[in-house]
Parts: structure tokens; C-alpha cells; sequence
């Protein structure tokens, strides 16, 4: 996505930064690797799905309270609505994901969407 390292680097510092990823965990600790992104995250998780639980234990792992924690991502499924449910604000970008993770319609109710990543840092401003 554009200005994403630009972006997180001004989120740096204000905040801890997480990056939460469902899959293989050799594939994505590749494509993760390959970003250049990986030292502007003070925590990179690696799951094998993203549910409630996951952003639970997450938080707690940044020992952060879910209720100032953000989720922000492009799948409602998996990055937005789990998230929500523990009380994190989430954060939709509606940009490229697989065809199992599209939406259709509206957005849901409690959801904040954002045309892009830097949108947010209005948000924290």
C-alpha cells in the first residue's frame, strides 16, 4: 500500500506497533522479512487464524488494554471484526484481499472506515 512505511514511522514512538499475520509461518515470516518494514514493529506475530481470541492474547502480550488498542487492516473478517469484539477500535481499509474476505454492503456498525493507511494518523492526532 502507498506511504505505509512513511506512515508507520510517524506512528513510531506514539505508540507500540504490532503486526498481527495469519498463515504459514515460513511464508509470511518471508514476505514480512522482503517488506523492509519489520523494525518499525515492536511486536510481529505470526497466527495460523485471527478470532477474538487471537487480538485478546495479542493485546496482552503488548500489554495493552483492547479498549486502547486499534486494529487497522484491510479484511473485516479477519483484521477488523475480531477485534471489535474485544472492545479494540477497528479500523477497514477497504483495499485488496483475497475473495473469501471480501464485503459487500455497508460497513458494520462500530467499524471506522478509511480510504487510506494515512487516514489514521488523523485519527491519533
Amino acid at each position: 500500500m502507498p506511504d505505509v512505511k512513511s506512515t508507520l514511522e510517524r506512528f513510531a514512538g506514539r505508540c507500540p506497533l504490532m503486526l498481527l499475520t495469519k498463515g504459514d509461518p515460513a511464508v509470511q515470516t518471508r514476505r514480512i522479512d522482503q517488506s523492509g518494514l519489520v523494525d518499525l514493529f515492536d511486536y510481529v506475530i505470526i497466527v495460523p487464524r485471527k478470532d477474538a481470541s487471537t487480538f485478546h492474547a495479542a493485546a496482552l502480550a503488548a500489554r495493552v488494554a483492547p479498549q486502547s488498542a486499534w486494529s487497522i487492516g484491510n479484511s473485516l473478517r479477519s483484521d477488523v471484526m475480531p477485534a471489535i469484539e474485544v472492545g479494540m477500535t477497528g479500523i477497514w481499509i477497504d483495499a485488496h484481499v483475497w475473495d473469501h474476505e471480501r464485503h459487500a454492503g455497508d460497513t458494520p456498525p462500530g467499524v471506522i472506515a478509511l480510504e487510506s493507511l494515512p487516514d489514521a494518523l488523523e485519527l491519533l492526532e
